[in-house]
This record gives structure tokens, C-alpha cells and sequence, in this order.
């Protein structure tokens, strides 16, 4: 601590209390930028001043920021909370000619540091008269290997509400996790400079007491995209159980990766790609749970006038295969590597209606097997598709829009028809030269149109066995 004080205290100025904060995570850290209190008031980018102190300010935290830099390699703060728990906050503090200070931030230094964020977020609303109050009310609910905040919180000020449904940056998975991640729901209010914490399960000697009042006041168009989200869901999840049993867990996988498109209803710090596993009689379908959703993302669709892409995407097995194995089975691998080329395209329903089938091509690498959790078996293209479909130096594909004997092409949801879209695999035999290789394109739909009769014939339509082995 000593050494990265006399190397920092060249770039300090006394008077000025410098910090740095940091967060810890499993895998890595991220961090802030420098910023300084002086005189009891903080300044950093977000810093309101005239435009000639402002200016001079980014200036000075540049050269700052430039002068640490230059010291990576001779001093590293990260040796200093390298052995620190996962989602752990850490800040530092330095001072001109003293030993870096180190804080862990325990649940009160969570507490303010979060009516700190949520004053920071005001201060950047210059043009809606005074703040008045910040209310918000999140549930803890695991999505796939994390534990993320579902809920809504409310930026009030005199002339408009401004509503969010992302917690991201305020540091409640910090308070959970210093909590012993024990928290189920929590609710806030920031008022008049006071900030109020209230939690379930209560932790009194926290002076976090239950929750008494969950409402969040929404701004009106932010509640409108919301009410017509929920009756998206409602509808979609309807049909779901028209099909046969919905299982009740929720597949989530991670989005990220070479291919990392944003599911519509995706926000900073959920996870959006969503999957259901249906049983009918005599087979079992995965499907895409929230590509009809309602863009959370107002900008994307301001009117409100999409079901999301319009399109939900499925895999349906020849028979019943237990939830488990589909969790990590390598064709709900496949599945998702499908919708994120359709996301990266933008238009694929119009595509799909346009030209009534289409195949897309993979090789291995075009597959994000990461996404699948267990990855303990039927996890690897040579162990989805038998020797004759597979070779791993020639593409293999899927099939789209086939017909289903258990689903229908198109559903009504409560904006539009919403297609329903068919992903059946298929190997290698159909990727030859006088087939999908060819340079004539009457020659690959015709190889297609072949595909299908051939499926048809067979009896298996778009249905795949449980395994090609």
C-alpha cells in the first residue's frame, strides 16, 4: 500500500481526496475511473459545471488517467483484491504522500453507495424541474448460471416520471451477495436526501426491515409497453399449454459470444433468451420463449406496433426425452445459434414468408456450445448426428418452416400473426455440388423442395430422433 501511494502521489493534489473504485466479480474485475472529493463535493464527468470548468475538469481526469496507466507493470492494484470473494466492492482512496487506503464495502457502505448511484442518475435530468423522488422494487430470480433483479423502479421529477425495469449499476447484486445472497425481494425509496431500504426476508441488525408498501408509481407509456408485454406472455403461454404440458422451469441461456444479438425484451442486466420445453403425446418441443415479446427498448418500437421479430423458433423431438437431457443437448445449442442468425439479419420473418423454406449452413465453430450448462452428454455435433450426416470438415444445416403435426404456421398474439418457425437439422448429404452447393439457385431450391419431400415421405416431417446415433 505503501509502494502504490509514492508511486500514485506525483499525479495527486493535496487537498483533493482521489478515489478509484473496483468490482470484483468471479471471472474479473471492472472499475471506475478516477474522480476526487474536495471540500465534501465529488467530482467526476457526470460533474455539473459550467461549460469552462467542466471543461477543464475532463481535461485534469484525462491526464490523470493517462499518468496511472503508465504505471501498470510497476504497481498493480488488483494484487491487492485478487483473493477478495466474487461480486464484491472495493474502493480506494488516495491522498498526496500517503499509503493507498482500501475499503471492502460491506450492507451500509451498499446502502449509500446506492443512493449515491441513484443521485447521480438525477443529476443528468436538467431539463424536467426538480427531483422529487426515486421509488424502486426488484425480486432476486436465478436466469441461468446468475442471480438477476426483476422488477421496476421510478425516477420522479416535477414535470416527468421516467420509468426502468434494468437495476443495472446500482449495486443490489452487491447487497445480495453481502447478504449471503439470501435477499428474495427488495424495495427502495430515495426522498427528500433520505434513503430507504426494506427487504424480504428482513435483516433487522442491517436496519433492513420487510417491505410495507411494494407499488412503484410507472410512468404511463413506460406501464402501457409493460401491460402489452405481460399479455404478449399470457397469450404465447397459452397456446404453449393448448400444445400439451409446459414444463415450468425456464431454459435461460446466456447471450454473448461471437454472436451476442439482444433478445426484444433484453435489458442491462437480465437475461432475455429464453426457451420452454413442451410434452406433447408423442414428442417433445423446445421453443424460443420472448422473441414475441414487446421491445423493451422503446426506441426500437416506438408505436408499439411488433410482436417483437414477429417469430418464435422450435426443435420438436420424435419422442419424449426428459428435461434434463434437454438442457444440455446439443441441438438447444444449435437451436440458439439459429434465432442469433435470424436476430443478426433483422428481417428473417419476411425472408421465411418470402421464400416459404430456407436452409442456413454451420460447421462446428458456428455453434456456441458454452451456452448449454452440463455439457455431460449429446453435446458435439459427432455426437448429435450419425457417421453418415457428419463429417467435421463439411457443413452440416437446419431446415426452416417444415410443417408440424402438433403446431400450426402462425399464431395471433396481441399485436400481430406471430410465425411459428420450424428448425429441423439435417447432415452433410445435402451440402454436395449438385445439391445446396451449387452455384445455380433453381438448383439448391429444388434440392430443397427435395429435402422436404423426402421428410415427408419418411413420415418424419420436422420431427428429429432423440439422438442420430
Amino acid at each position: 500500500m505503501r509502494t502504490i501511494g509514492e508511486a500514485y502521489s506525483p499525479y495527486l493534489e493535496t487537498g483533493k481526496f482521489y478515489h478509484k473504485d473496483v468490482i470484483k466479480s468471479s471471472y474479473g474485475s471492472q472499475s471506475s475511473g478516477m474522480f476526487y472529493t474536495k471540500d465534501g463535493i465529488k467530482y467526476n464527468h457526470n460533474t455539473q459545471l459550467s461549460e469552462k470548468e467542466q471543461k477543464a475538469l475532463n481535461k485534469e481526469l484525462r491526464e490523470l488517467r493517462d499518468n496511472i496507466n503508465g504505471l501498470r507493470g510497476t504497481v498493480n492494484l488488483d494484487e491487492l483484491y485478487y483473493d477478495l470473494p466474487g461480486n464484491t466492492k472495493v474502493r480506494f482512496t488516495f491522498v498526496k504522500d500517503q499509503p493507498v487506503a482500501m475499503q471492502v464495502y460491506g450492507v451500509a457502505e451498499l446502502i449509500l453507495d446506492l443512493k449515491e448511484e441513484l443521485l447521480e442518475k438525477t443529476m443528468r435530468v436538467t431539463d424536467q424541474g426538480a427531483f422529487k423522488k426515486a421509488v424502486g422494487m426488484g425480486e432476486f430470480v436465478a436466469q441461468a448460471d446468475e442471480i438477476n433483479v426483476v422488477g421496476n423502479y421510478s425516477v420522479a421529477f416535477e414535470n416527468k416520471t421516467f420509468s426502468r425495469d434494468s437495476f443495472y449499476g446500482l449495486g443490489l447484486d452487491l447487497l445480495n451477495t453481502a447478504l449471503e445472497e439470501q435477499l428474495q425481494r427488495i424495495w427502495f425509496r430515495l426522498e427528500d436526501d433520505t434513503i430507504t431500504v426494506q427487504t424480504e426476508p428482513a435483516f433487522p441488525e442491517h436496519d433492513l426491515h420487510p417491505i410495507a408498501d411494494a407499488s412503484v408509481d410507472l410512468d404511463p407509456a413506460y406501464a402501457k409497453r409493460k401491460e402489452a408485454t405481460a399479455e404478449a406472455i399470457r397469450l404465447r403461454h397459452e397456446f404453449f399449454k393448448s400444445l400439451g404440458t409446459m414444463h415450468d422451469e425456464i431454459l435461460y441461456l446466456n447471450i454473448g459470444g461471437f454472436r451476442d444479438h439482444n433478445w426484444p425484451g433484453y435489458t442491462s442486466g437480465s437475461i432475455a433468451a429464453k426457451f420452454r420445453v413442451i410434452y406433447t403425446e408423442n414428442s417433445t418441443i423446445v421453443i424460443t420463449d420472448g422473441l414475441s415479446d414487446i421491445y423493451a427498448d422503446e426506441h426500437q418500437d416506438k408505436e408499439m406496433q411488433y410482436n417483437g421479430t414477429g417469430a418464435e423458433y422450435y426443435l420438436e423431438f420424435d419422442s419424449v426425452l426428459p428435461f434434463y437431457k434437454v438442457r444440455d443437448h446439443y441441438a438447444l445449442a444449435l437451436l440458439n445459434s439459429v434465432t442469433q442468425v435470424a436476430l443478426g439479419h433483422g428481417k428473417f420473418k419476411d425472408l421465411i414468408e418470402k421464400f416459404e423454406s430456407l436452409t442456413l449452413q454451420f460447421t462446428d465453430a458456428d455453434v456456441e456450445t458454452w451456452v448449454i450448462r452440463d455439457n455431460d452428454s449429446n453435446d458435439k455435433a459427432n455426437t448429435f448426428f450419425n457417421k453418415t450426416q457428419y463429417d467435421g470438415k463439411k457443413p452440416f444445416g437446419t431446415l426452416l418452416t417444415i410443417g408440424s403435426k402438433n403446431l400450426p404456421k402462425h399464431i395471433r398474439l396481441n399485436i400481430e400473426d406471430v410465425a411459428l418457425i420450424s428448425v429441423k437439422p439435417f447432415g452433410k448429404e445435402w451440402f454436395t455440388k449438385d445439391k445446396l452447393l451449387h452455384s445455380d439457385e433453381a438448383v439448391k431450391t429444388a434440392a430443397r423442395m427435395n429435402m422436404i419431400k423426402t421428410f415427408e415421405e419418411d413420415g418424419s416431417f420436422n420431427t428429429i430422433p432423440l439422438s442420430y446415433l
